[in-house]
C-alpha cells in the first residue's frame, strides 16, 4: 500500500456503514494501489503554497561579477553562491546545480 494510505481499523467501523470490511481486508496491497490508480476520482495530494516560500535572485555584484541568492517571502538570505560567475548564463547554471543539490540533500 503506498505512503499515502493507511488502513482504518477494522475494528473501528461505523454502524450503518455499508462498506465490505471483510473483501477490503482480503485485498492486497497491491490491489488497493491497482483500484486507487484506476479510480478517476483519485488523486494526489500535494501541497502547494499560494505563493512561493523562496525564490533564487542572479544579481551583479560590486565588481560586476554574477552571483545568486536564495531568498525567502521575508527578504532573508537562506542561501548564496560562494563564488562569482563571469556571466549570467553560468550564474544560472549554478542556481540550477544547486536547486538538484538541495532537491537530493539528507538532512545530516
Amino acid at each position: 500500500m503506498s505512503e499515502n494510505i493507511t488502513r482504518l481499523s477494522l475494528a473501528e467501523a461505523i454502524e450503518g456503514d455499508r462498506t465490505d470490511w471483510d473483501r477490503i481486508a482480503s485485498l492486497s496491497d497491491q490491489a488497493i494501489d491497482a483500484s486507487i490508480a484506476a479510480d478517476p476520482d483519485c488523486f494526489a495530494v500535494t501541497a502547494k503554497p499560494d505563493r512561493a516560500i523562496a525564490r533564487y535572485v542572479v544579481f551583479k555584484d560590486e565588481a560586476k561579477r554574477w552571483r545568486w541568492q536564495l531568498i525567502d517571502s521575508n527578504g532573508s538570505v537562506l542561501a548564496q553562491s560562494g563564488s562569482s560567475y563571469r556571466t549570467e548564463p553560468e550564474a544560472k547554471d549554478a542556481v540550477a546545480l544547486a536547486r538538484a543539490a538541495m532537491t537530493n540533500a539528507h538532512a545530516a
